[in-house]
């Protein structure tokens, strides 16, 4: 249901532009001020403060969580009501309270509350300006019309979270359906070789005993094919399980700096995956989502670039935003947080260097060794 899910607010991500940006349209309040009778000075005054008070009470709104919502709606329609009183074109700040209504309330409420909005325009300019009936007409067109973008503007908002939802939940199956589909293929691998080599090692003892050495010769040959071959097969699978993991977790950090409306530029190479080992893979991918971490939290920036780079008998890690300088390019007099202190943790584990500079951007680089061969598990093993 709608009223479950936790719409944004208006002065975040990529509403945030609009919402500032919309007030241009609240310049044509002053518009009838050129066009009436002359005002005194402090009328003019009283129509300014009210301007004011309404510019400072809206933005206090886009950016409120919705349980404040009502009283804040209350106060502007206080004020636009007061600004009416003196500009006919106080009635053009009622159709900001309209798209409010339609953003954070079902329709059902909204328009009701939009109907009550409009007909109090209608009545009070009435009263107020005799005559004057084609500009109330279009104030309440005005609400009518941002009551619409407003419920527009939730239902596509809304969507895209149920879309959001649904693929986080696609996301926990698949990773439920792969852990099970890595454990069949283990117990199918291991298994029946486990079986072959337990078998084959018992005949290799009973021979012994019986003294017939050839034979048990053949068999222990026969044991060591074996082992070899499930050695291939498990590093076959792990291979597997390996890049799922690294570039599976890449993906996810990069999906959360799309939706902080961060530009992403990747320069992946695939290939230094198979020459990592598991502990390298392991810090690395959590390195990076510390990075990410830090660059949603900390960043004014707008752009991330992201390096996973083979160098030959190294590999270099860089992730680096265009946010704002946090300090010099010295890493002295950068403040490390637990999330840089626990980077440096995690690269000395894997005897890694890291640097992190902070010219025109924050830019955290890894620098780790890698293997000469990609078949790391026959080694580690042997």
């Amino acid at each position: 249901m709608n009223s479950e899910l936790r719409l944004p607010l208006l002065a975040e991500g990529r509403k945030k532009k609009w919402a500032y940006s919309s007030l241009l349209f609240s310049l044509f309040y002053f518009t009838p001020l050129f066009f009436g009778d002359t005002y005194s000075h402090s009328q003019y005054i009283v129509v300014a403060s009210c301007y004011v008070a309404f510019v400072g009470v809206y933005l206090a709104t886009v950016n409120a969580p919705k349980k404040r919502i009502p009283w804040l709606l209350g106060c502007l329609f206080l004020i636009n009501s007061i600004a009416n009183l003196i500009n006919i074109g106080g009635g053009v700040l009622f159709g900001y309270m309209s798209f409010i209504l339609g953003y954070y309330y079902r329709p059902r409420i909204s328009a009701l509350v939009t109907v009550c909005i409009v007909l109090s325009i209608i009545v009070l300019q009435q009263v107020l300006y005799v005559g004057l009936w084609m500009f109330a007409l279009a104030c309440a067109v005005n609400c009518l019309a941002l009551l619409c973008f407003g419920v527009m503007e939730r239902r596509e908002t809304t969507h895209l979270i149920k879309d959001k939802q649904a693929k986080e939940a696609l996301g926990t199956l698949s990773a439920i359906a792969e852990r099970e589909r890595i454990g069949r293929d283990l117990h199918d691998v291991a298994g029946h070789a486990l079986s072959g080599i337990s078998l084959k090692a018992q005949v290799a003892d009973k021979l012994m005993e019986k003294g017939q050495y050839e034979k048990a010769s053949a068999e222990v040959k026969e044991l060591a094919r074996l082992s070899q071959s499930l050695l291939s097969e498990i590093r076959k699978t792990v291979t597997g399980i390996k890049h799922l993991s690294m570039l599976d977790e890449m993906e996810k950090a990069f999906a959360q700096l799309r939706d902080k409306q961060f530009s992403v530029e990747k320069q992946i190479d695939t290939t230094i995956i198979p020459r990592l080992t598991a502990l390298q893979e392991t810090n690395i991918t959590l390195i990076i989502k510390e990075c990410v971490t830090n660059v949603l939290r900390h960043s004014k920036g707008n752009k991330v670039i992201v390096a996973l780079l083979d160098e030959g008998e190294n590999g270099s890690m860089i992730v680096q935003d265009n946010g704002q300088n946090v300090a010099n390019t010295s890493t002295t007099n950068i403040v490390k947080g637990n999330g840089l202190t626990g980077i440096e943790e995690r690269a000395a584990l894997i005897n890694a260097t890291v640097s992190i500079q902070s010219n025109d951007g924050l830019r955290i680089a890894l620098r780790f060794p890698l293997s000469k061969s990609a078949h790391i598990l026959d080694k580690e093993i042997r």
